[in-house]
Parts: C-alpha cells; sequence; structure tokens
C-alpha cells in the first residue's frame, strides 16, 4: 500500500547517535563557557 511508509532502518541508531553528540557539545561549551568565564571572575 503507498499509503505507509516503509519501515525506518539506521535512522533510530543515527538520531540516537547524533542526540548524544549534540549533548555532549552541548555540556562541554557550557562547562568551557563557566571556566572561562570563572577564569576571567578570579583573574
Amino acid at each position: 500500500c503507498p499509503c505507509e511508509p516503509p519501515p525506518p532502518t539506521n535512522i533510530p541508531t543515527l538520531s540516537e547517535w547524533g542526540l548524544i553528540a549534540m549533548a555532549g557539545i552541548l555540556g562541554l561549551g557550557i562547562i568551557g563557557f563557566m571556566v572561562m568565564r570563572r577564569r576571567k571572575v578570579a583573574a
């Protein structure tokens, strides 16, 4: 039936890795930003 889309094969794993990478990058960015601010305030 053309109404139903084909089942995804590698999309879930790719999306999971993408979310993990995004979370890691955001976490590192936030930590780096806080460290920079602390160093500027301390200095």
